[in-house]
């Protein structure tokens, strides 16, 4: 692969500067470091209507990855999103299997509504978790994993995966906001009260505060933009070595930028360890939402 050109570095920057623009302009509650599409909003939103119409369990959709925080430069790029429903919705005294078919149902229409939209020919991964097991313990939610976790595995549903509270928080709900918010302040009220809970926040929140390589990804991913020779391999590490020096100096320059906005949002609006002071925020953000929704025109 050849170097750049100075008409290519320019253009890096000047797609680098309003890259960072964006995530500086972009404020949603709790969360300023994502800068989602309001396409992306408003197409998940069409898509969350449909299911609520079909499936009374759905609840609603966050999304995560390069999709929320605006990393994704191209059209396929992938979908990462996590599909909330309440266990509780559905008929009652219906078998495990019943109920690992309804979620899959689920998910597979989200994933063909997605790709039905030709904005967005691309692949999506979904998540999923249901606000009815928010009470579980660890232990509980172990047991029943042990108890029905292969019901669900013919229908290609992960249990422990529906009960695991990581989901909850990851992403930003863009469909059924606030049932979700709501769910989140739930959970940290248990915190507050029950060690157990305690102990697996303080857990949570190091996994959902890692890092990992994003301002760098968000560096080659514009710049691929601009040079299709250039492609981002999380596979093998080495493939940077590859690159002419020039252009590891200027994805190490455009890192060092991103990085900069990125750790600012993080440190302004990452989820606290504390969760007292996490809760604080989650009550203010529903009260703000609340006193909106009092003050619109009827």
């Amino acid at each position: 692969m050849s170097g750049l050109t100075n008409a290519e570095r320019e253009a890096f920057f000047r797609e680098l500067e309003k890259f960072t623009r964006g995530h500086k302009r972009f404020k949603y509650p709790l969360h300023l470091h994502y800068s989602i599409s309001k396409q992306t909003i408003t197409v998940l939103r069409e898509l969350g209507k449909r299911l609520k119409q079909k499936h009374p369990s759905f609840v609603g959709i966050s999304v995560y990855g390069s999709r929320a925080r605006g990393y994704a430069m191209m059209p396929e790029d992938d979908f990462d999103l996590v599909l909330f429903f309440n266990g509780d919705k559905f008929p009652k005294n219906v078998s495990h299997e019943s109920k690992a078919q309804e979620i899959r149902a689920m998910v597979d229409e989200l994933s063909q509504g997605l790709k039905g939209k030709n904005l967005y020919p691309c692949e999506a991964g979904i998540d999923y978790y249901d606000l009815s097991k928010l009470e579980l313990t660890p232990q509980q939610r172990l047991r029943n994993k042990w108890a029905h976790g292969k019901k669900y595995q013919k229908k290609r549903v992960n249990l422990e995966a529906t009960m695991n509270p990581f989901w909850l928080f990851h992403g930003l709900p863009v469909v059924g906001t606030v049932s979700i918010i709501e769910a989140r302040k739930k959970y940290l009220e248990q915190a507050i009260t029950n060690p157990v809970f305690r102990a697996e926040w303080n857990t949570l929140v190091k996994k959902l505060q890692a890092k990992y390589d994003l301002s760098f990804k968000a560096a080659v991913r514009i710049l691929s933009s601009i040079k299709k020779s250039v492609h981002y391999n999380p596979e093998d590490p080495s493939w940077a070595l590859d690159m002419p020096s020039d252009v590891r100096e200027l994805l190490q320059r455009g890192q060092e930028l991103v990085a900069k906005v990125v750790d600012y949002k993080n440190r302004k609006t990452g989820f606290h360890s504390n969760p007292e002071i996490e809760l604080s925020r989650t009550r203010k953000w529903l009260k703000r939402r609340q006193s909106r929704k009092h003050r619109m025109p009827r």
